[in-house]
């Protein structure tokens, strides 16, 4: 009975309907980015930037520690040497681990951007942080591109063309896919300030 009667609501035609939210992928990027409000990137770009180090460190950790295999067996060193070269991989293997689960976290809580309607404004760096702030009218051009890794985190890097200026290109990686999308069709908006 109460099925049936919760089926009979259902079928109201006055009775609200009830979607689900979209997913964060699927949600579309805010219909204006220039309002001056400093954001930050997703979390998943994190996750993202661990994926790239684990990999980046299999590829340089796996050869050294197949050389390190051979000089133990077959190149003769000293005892001392051979627990020197194994000291240096293991502090290397090491460094790869801070960096991936404790450095990435730091990189993503001091990097932000800002988009207002004279300048974009990005916040970058743990150690030597930078601020780089780029008018509207030296925007040349701006390009959206994406590796496999950010592909199948849904992010992109926002490169923008500056004219006249010392550093004629600037990257800002980890942004959303739409929002970079956003971004960059902001920057060039023919409505807005004039960039050439």
């Amino acid at each position: 009975m109460g099925r049936a009667r919760s089926l009979a609501h259902n079928m109201d035609s006055n009775a609200p309907v009830h979607e689900p939210d979209p997913s964060p992928l699927e949600r579309p990027a805010p219909a204006s980015l220039a309002d001056g409000s400093r954001r930050a990137l997703p979390h998943r770009a994190i996750a993202a930037d661990r994926q790239a180090g684990w990999l980046t460190a299999a590829i340089i950790s796996g050869p050294l520690l197949c050389a390190l295999s051979l000089a133990w067996l077959f190149a003769g060193f000293p005892l001392w040497a051979n627990l020197l070269l194994t000291g240096t991989w293991l502090a290397l293997v090491g460094l790869f681990i801070w960096l991936n689960v404790h450095f990435v976290v730091l990189e993503h809580r001091y990097k932000s951007w800002q988009l207002s309607p004279d300048s974009i404004d990005l916040r970058q760096g743990v150690i030597w942080r930078r601020v780089t702030s780029i008018p509207r009218s030296r925007v040349q051009h701006t390009d959206v591109s994406q590796g496999p890794i950010q592909r199948s985190f849904d992010l992109a890097t926002l490169s923008i063309h500056t004219a006249g200026t010392e550093y004629a290109k600037v990257d800002f990686r980890g942004l959303d896919h739409g929002t970079a999308i956003a971004i960059r069709d902001d920057l060039l908006d023919p409505e807005g300030p004039d960039g050439i």
